[in-house]
């Protein structure tokens, strides 16, 4: 039984037994409501009036409905409506909607029904409307969960958690805003520089950095920017809290590596995971430019890949999951020097690069042939060790996180892949899948669907805790996190969702 369907059981007994209501027929609801496109979710009948509920799990006023609902109001005598919010849900939200509409807002307190907001009210009852605020779930107008930065504030070996607990105490004093602030921007940017101002890992953020000007051109796309940041954050907190663990899997594909971080490789992984973002969606925006919704085929791809960088990077990620799919790894990944005989891999990739334009894909090539080309010069040359030890891991992660390449790389027994061989790609699918909280970009009134509440943190395994308001909007969802949950597998260290995600309770 969902959610929803509990509620409603609830609230129908109670109102039913104790209060003696009557449900209107199904005959009698068809006939009141004709021509209204519109039907409540309890239709009732007392000695007074006919009343009209409809559970609100959004923490938001569904703005849609109302207009049919006002209708109601207006063509049947003695018609009343109410919300119905549970304890635990937010109604600051709705009240001012509802208020303004003469909507009425309920909830059931130890099998009693209160009413918060009486229908048609024309002022405003204080001892009600203290109940409502009492009641009342924070708004964060910012875009990183507060409970996410405490998780950051405690961070123990990331070894750039200076630079990240610095961010949490400017990013707490911003202004909370519902859109994107530049002081957001400019926050994020500064931190992620500071991060790669490393004598080691120094490698340029631009290409990240570029993707808050791209992204206000793609229309009908959700935020990536502070999406790859928060994906990096909650990462550093499972790394963190599970170090040894994770260095352990690294020395399962580099046993004989001691000269490593798996911080840098999880920042270059997650940070870089959506570059190729706006690559993907270029055809369609060059279909907008020009005045129509379709896309427009971008030429020239094919001449890009036939490049040597290209290649040279095709080779390299060919070897390297070939490398990582081996029964027995007794010796460091090293690069090719010939190509394979076999290009099966390296020609999915092509395809996906070309044809698909796959974000995941595009992402892992537009970086590793940049870094590829910045080696060449004399004043890089002491990172080049650092291409095959951190970057090909990473940007093999990225490929591997975009959903369009699992059903062939499944032909070449590739996926499902596993946390002790790819560690970075499973904790990128997983976390990238699961955040969805704060991704809307623009400032426009829209419902916060799904809501960060932690991690739970086990003797072997890590559950993030994710609550959707939403009941629509997560069954929309759930086949994702279903194929995500089949793709990944746990040998290890495991990531778990909580159980309702999985449609288990």
């Amino acid at each position: 039984m969902s959610k929803r369907e509990a509620f409603l059981e609830k609230i129908d007994k109670v109102l039913i037994q104790k209060y003696h209501w009557k449900i209107v027929s199904a005959d009698e609801r068809k006939r009141l409501l004709k021509d209204i496109k519109w039907y409540p979710d309890l239709f009732y009948r007392n000695d007074s009036a006919l009343i009209a509920i409809d559970i609100n799990l959004s923490n938001d006023f569904p703005i849609k409905g109302a207009g049919e609902i006002l209708k109601a109001t207006k063509k049947i005598k003695n018609f009343q409506f109410y919300y119905y919010v549970p304890n635990d849900y937010g109604y600051d939200q709705i009240f001012s909607h509802c208020f303004s509409r003469g909507f009425g807002i309920m909830r059931l307190d130890n099998l009693s029904f209160s009413v918060l907001l009486d229908p048609k009210a024309k002022t405003l009852n204080r001892n009600k409307y203290k109940q409502l605020v009492d009641k009342k779930i924070s708004q964060e107008y910012g875009h990183i969960p507060n409970k996410l930065l405490t998780y950051i504030s405690r961070l123990t070996h990331i070894s750039y958690r200076n630079i990240l607990k610095e961010f949490v105490s400017k990013y707490s004093a911003l202004p909370k805003r519902k859109d994107i602030s530049e002081e957001e921007y400019n926050l994020v940017d500064s931190t992620i520089k500071k991060i790669f101002d490393n004598k080691k890992f120094h490698y340029s953020s631009e290409q990240y950095l570029r993707l808050k000007y791209y992204e206000p051109l793609l229309k009908g796309t959700r935020e990536h920017y502070l999406h790859s940041f928060q994906v990096m954050l909650l990462g550093c907190v499972i790394i963190d809290e599970y170090y040894v663990e994770f260095e352990k899997y690294y020395k399962n594909i580099f046993p004989r590596e001691k000269n490593f971080s798996i911080e840098y490789v999880w920042l270059i992984t997650s940070i870089f995971h959506d570059i190729g973002y706006p690559s993907q969606k270029a055809s369609s925006l060059i279909g907008d430019l020009y005045g129509y919704s379709e896309d427009i085929e971008v030429a020239g791809l094919d001449r890009i890949a036939d490049k040597s960088d290209y290649l040279q990077a095709a080779i390299q990620l060919q070897s390297f999951l070939r490398h990582c799919c081996c029964k027995r790894i007794l010796n460091n990944w090293t690069p090719e020097i010939l190509e394979d005989a076999d290009s099966t891999i390296k020609d999915i990739l092509r395809e996906h690069l070309i044809k698909h334009k796959s974000h995941g894909v595009t992402s892992c090539f537009q970086f590793l042939t940049r870094v590829l080309r910045e080696s060449k010069a004399v004043n890089n040359r002491p990172t080049r060790p650092l291409i095959v030890t951190h970057v090909i891991p990473a940007v093999a992660s990225i490929a591997l996180h975009d959903n369009r390449i699992w059903k062939e790389f499944r032909k070449q027994k590739i996926f499902p892949i596993n946390i002790n061989r790819f560690p970075f790609a499973v904790l990128l699918i997983f976390l990238d899948s699961l955040h969805d909280w704060k991704r809307n970009n623009s400032n426009e009134e829209t419902p916060e669907f799904a809501i960060f509440e932690g991690f739970e943190f086990g003797t072997d395994y890590i559950e993030v805790k994710v609550k959707w308001a939403n009941p629509e909007q997560l069954a929309r969802k759930l086949p994702e996190y279903k194929d995500v949950m089949n793709t990944i597998k746990f040998n290890g260290i495991k990531l778990k969702l909580p159980d309702i995600l999985l449609n288990k309770k």
